[in-house]
This record gives C-alpha cells, sequence and structure tokens, in this order.
C-alpha cells in the first residue's frame, strides 16, 4: 500500500533490538506473537533471526524466546521471504 505509514509493534521492537528482558515482560501479558510491523511487515521472528550476527545484543536468546512462545519459524514477510531462522533450523 503506497504511502501507509509502518507499524511497529512494541514486541517487533524488542525483537529487532536483542531486548530479551523487554521481550519476556511482553510476552507474559496478552500480546501476539506474530503480529507484523516495519516496512516489509516482518514477524518478529524475522527481526531477531536476521539480526544474530550483532555479539552485542541477545538475539539467540530472542528467537528461543519467541519459539517458546509459539513463534513460527516458516514465516514469511509481506514480499515472500522466510525468517533466517528457517533456514537455519532446516540445515541443522
Amino acid at each position: 500500500m503506497a504511502g501507509a505509514v509502518p507499524f511497529y509493534p512494541a514486541l517487533w521492537t524488542a525483537a529487532r533490538d536483542g531486548k530479551t528482558e523487554d521481550l519476556r515482560q511482553l510476552l507474559a501479558g496478552e500480546v501476539n506473537v506474530e503480529e507484523r510491523g516495519g516496512v516489509h511487515e516482518t514477524s518478529s521472528m524475522h527481526e531477531a533471526a536476521s539480526r544474530g550476527h550483532d555479539a552485542e545484543k541477545e538475539h539467540d536468546a530472542v528467537v528461543l524466546l519467541l519459539l517458546d512462545h509459539g513463534a513460527q519459524v516458516s514465516a514469511v514477510d509481506r514480499g515472500g521471504a522466510y525468517a533466517a531462522v528457517r533456514n537455519a533450523v532446516a540445515s541443522a
């Protein structure tokens, strides 16, 4: 949708930023673990998995927390791209 303003849900933002404690607090409440955000309408799993290379953040722990709360590893973004974690799980 041209001109639409991207939406950045709190869970999505915590996953993107590798903020494990914020994520734990959000997951303790009623939150949709599959809620999409950003320009490409990615899931929180997309955001955490695609930033796992950042050693200063806790994205590995974020991915595990999301999985523990039912996040889908096979989720696709608006363009049909899979989350990076799907490829890692498939090749393990």
